[in-house]
């Protein structure tokens, strides 16, 4: 992101000058954090104003896709100004990043509703007359996340070895899916009005499955090491609704249109500048490092909580979605969510 500060001039001393250009770029170093997709222009506006001998008045603008964000602060010390203003605009870009979101989530949920719908009559006469080839190809093209949902979760699970079998293949168990929906299609006519639900729901399904399967094997071959493993204690049936091998951030991203939040980009903007791990992660880091930063992070949570974090940023799900996908009430979601980035923000020490 670059900047352009206009009017700088009036600024009375070299010193003083210096210090606000300092001020301004370790702004735009935060700013970094923001997804692309959701930023109009790259470049961030600042004007000074000279109002008397003594005031000043500094704005600062940048414009996103669906909104533009603008502040202006005034005061005698250029410098007291600008920390002020620059304090409140990264709280106003993180409130208006969520809105953002919930705006393209919105757009995402009423795009595969309306894409379903439209051929909603195809899938129906493929399944009529059991051409699985067909369905199977149409469902791709219709719900192009579900290859990446399921990829990046199943890799996760081999990477804490939940799942050690390497004989787990994402086009088999996407196929898998797909099949297991094609079979139901006709009972389940009623649920095909949002069919990426129901397909994710049976994504949950076929990897708890595997991971039945796989708990069963660690039983029956040592029952002394499944007593001793960390994962004996837990309790809840993790879904795997993710990934496969574990690959670059290049391949995850050929499964996503949109350039996925991180989840812990308001608590980056909004940290302060007295933190020092934040400002060399947000100054050091490019997005790119920082997914993988994250994603190494969360591989350390319950498949469960990775889950709903990647469907809630990386599919752009709403609550309400993910919910019925988990069968959870949109409460213990939203207590899910607020729990992983309080984690994430914990182990960056962001907080």
């Amino acid at each position: 992101m670059n900047y352009v500060i206009s009017n700088l001039s009036i600024v009375p001393t070299a010193a003083k000058r210096n210090r606000l250009i300092e001020q301004v770029e370790k702004l735009v170093k935060k700013l970094q954090i923001l997804p692309d997709h959701y930023i109009y222009s790259e470049v961030l506006k600042l004007n000074i104003f000279k109002i008397n001998n003594q005031e000043y008045r500094i704005s600062c603008s940048l414009k996103l896709k669906n909104n533009l964000v603008f502040l202006s602060e005034s005061g005698k010390d250029i410098s007291a100004v600008a920390n002020e203003l620059f304090d409140k605009f990264r709280q106003k870009v993180a409130t208006q990043l969520e809105k953002e979101r919930l705006f393209y989530a919105s757009k995402t949920q009423r795009e595969r509703k309306e894409n379903f719908e439209s051929y909603f009559s195809d899938l129906d006469a493929f399944q009529q007359n059991q051409d699985e080839v067909s369905f199977k190809s149409l469902v791709k093209e219709l719900l192009p996340g579900l290859k990446g949902y399921v990829e990046r979760m199943l890799g996760s699970a081999k990477m804490i070895d939940v799942l050690h079998n390497q004989n787990y293949i994402l086009d088999d168990i996407v196929d898998e899916v797909i099949i297991r929906t094609f079979k139901n299609f006709e009972e389940n006519k009623d649920q095909a009005e949002d069919m990426n639900i129901w397909m994710m729901r049976e994504t949950d399904n076929v990897m708890n499955e595997m991971l039945d399967l796989e708990k069963y094997k660690r039983i029956t071959t040592s029952v002394e090491e499944m007593i001793n493993s960390e994962y004996a204690s837990l309790d809840e049936k993790y879904a795997y609704d993710g990934s496969g091998d574990l690959i670059s951030t290049d391949e995850l991203d050929e499964y996503s249109d949109l350039d996925p939040f991180l989840g812990i980009e308001k608590e980056v903007l909004i940290s302060g500048s007295e933190k020092e791990t934040v400002d060399e992660i947000s100054d050091k880091l490019s997005r790119r490092q920082m997914k993988e930063l994250i994603r190494n992070e969360l591989i350390k949570l319950p498949l469960r909580h990775q889950s709903v974090y990647d469907l809630f940023f990386y599919e752009q799900m709403s609550v309400e979605e993910i919910a019925s996908i988990k069968s959870e009430t949109t409460e213990r979601i939203e207590e899910i969510l607020d729990e992983v980035k309080d984690f994430l923000a914990k182990r960056l020490r962001i907080k």
